[in-house]
């Protein structure tokens, strides 16, 4: 029995795209999962005094510090922690207002280059490093647009608990 190429073609794209839609369903934040991150943050901020953050480590440091396991009481496991308390910063990335976000990049380069002391060299790599860091936080933001409507109802509290 022959196979059509075509149509063997066609079958495989419409599972990688069935596949894709899947993943990206199964790692969409609830807006339960963000107000239980949420909650879990204020007590934990509240505890320790350090804002929160979003870096690759960041969850795993909230995990660490939270010795009343207020994370696990939550319903969380250390990977679902970090998914949801990852996605729940990047919403909070996406949700702020395009102009402000940019605000917040707007002269940093001028200030690197501006610094004393620095050669020409390190001029120019730190502000590699600078729009690196910039593009970045683009991307996370773009990650998190899918993730701005279950966090809007948090949006405002868990702001209010980042240096942002």
């Amino acid at each position: 029995m022959s196979r059509d190429p075509m149509k063997m073609m066609i079958a495989a794209f419409l599972a990688v795209v069935a596949s894709l839609f899947l993943a990206s369903y199964a790692s969409a934040l609830s807006s339960s999962e963000a107000g239980s991150v949420v909650e879990v943050l204020e007590r934990l901020v509240e505890e320790h005094g350090e804002p929160v953050y979003y870096d690759e480590e960041a969850a795993d440091e909230w995990f660490e510090l939270d010795t009343e396991a207020l994370i696990p009481a939550a319903g969380f496991s250390r990977e679902s922690w970090r998914k949801a308390y990852g996605n729940s910063l990047k919403g909070l990335m996406a949700s702020v207002p395009e102009a402000e976000f940019e605000a917040v990049f707007a002269g940093l380069e001028d200030n690197v280059t501006s610094i004393q002391g620095l050669t020409a060299e390190q001029k120019r790599e730190a502000v590699s490093d600078l729009r690196a860091h910039v593009d970045r936080a683009r991307a996370l933001r773009a990650e998190g647009a899918s993730h701005v409507d279950a966090l809007a109802p948090y949006a405002e509290r868990l702001r209010a608990l980042t240096d942002f």
